[in-house]
């Protein structure tokens, strides 16, 4: 398994710890509390995205929003990547 797909994995591992996880068009989604759906996704061999749903139903028809981009090497860890992240999220949650 290629690093960017291990990183992919192990972020989306800890998003199951922490919201809902559904399984949507053969993908791993994540319900947070504002009922916004999002995923983890590869965009190259080095860089990952978090995909932004309204809800579920958007994602069903891919209707998701890329957030920020992350490019593995600027993390020396997978934690300080899923701490990035995080970060976001949060300030989705905040903000909408």
């Amino acid at each position: 398994m290629t690093k960017v797909r291990v990183l992919a994995e192990y972020a989306s591992n800890r998003l199951a710890e922490i919201y809902e996880e559904r399984s949507i068009n053969s993908m791993r989604w994540f319900i947070l509390p504002n009922k916004e759906a999002i995923h983890v996704d590869i965009v190259t061999s080095d860089l990952l995205v978090i995909e932004f749903a309204d809800n579920e139903e958007k994602a069903k028809i891919y209707m998701a929003d890329d957030g920020q981009t992350y490019y593995i090497g600027d993390y020396a860890t997978p934690d300080e990547l899923f701490i990035a992240m995080m970060k976001e999220i949060e300030y989705e949650l905040k903000t909408s």
